[in-house]
């Protein structure tokens, strides 16, 4: 359900059904001595796809120069995988709050982000996760030429990704675009994993 106060859109929602991407987990079938010294386990790989309930909302406001949005999903029923790979009974709660504005010449943007799983059943697998978002862009030469800042930072995982972009319209149907961007931490998180993959990008765009 979707509705408008005055200058508030807001909207709640409740949803059950299956995971699109269902956890994996290895399942032995038999233990067997090798030929050489050692055992190895012969078994198969299962993706199962349980039920989940999720009840959500989210908002939009414009107060003056500030755009204000919010949006919060919380997974009453959700099931979680252990470090061992076995599946158990928990919850999530994903929310997010975050705001643009221009001023003058630039234009900001900002948001948190934040994902917290726990269970009773295993509360080893509670774990929390904040990332901050941010941007700042600016246009020149009457909108000729952009040029934008982007971050993304994980406080506990003391990981980063910060990419710059230039955009320079040579016509009104094309467009250079020239960017770089950086990764940084030492973590577990999907921002670490890509320590190693920092790029440098030029293409042109043409648009029909």
């Amino acid at each position: 359900m979707s509705a408008t106060a005055g200058r508030l859109d807001f909207s709640v929602a409740a949803y059950r059904g299956r995971d699109g991407f269902g956890p994996v987990s290895f399942e032995p079938d038999s233990l067997l001595a090798a030929p050489t010294p050692g055992l190895f386990v012969v078994g198969r790989l299962v993706e199962r796809f349980p039920r989940f309930t999720m009840i959500a909302g989210d908002f939009e406001t414009v107060r003056g120069d500030w755009a204000l949005r919010g949006e919060a999903a919380v997974f009453v029923e959700k099931k979680l995988q252990t470090a061992q790979g076995t599946l158990v009974d928990g919850r999530v709660l994903d929310a997010g709050l975050g705001f643009d504005r221009r001023t003058g010449d630039y234009r900001v943007f900002g948001s948190v982000l934040v994902r917290r799983e726990w269970s009773d059943d295993a509360p080893a697998v509670a774990k929390t996760n904040v990332s901050l978002v941010g941007s700042i862009e600016r246009e020149f030469a009457r909108e000729r030429y952009l040029a934008r800042v982007f971050a993304v930072v994980n406080p506990g995982d003391a990981s980063a990704f910060v990419r710059g972009l230039l955009v320079s319209r040579l016509r009104d149907n094309t467009a250079l675009e020239l960017s770089a961007a950086a990764f940084a931490g030492t973590g577990d998180d999907t921002i670490s994993r890509f320590r190693t993959r920092d790029f440098v990008l030029a293409r042109v765009r043409v648009y029909w």
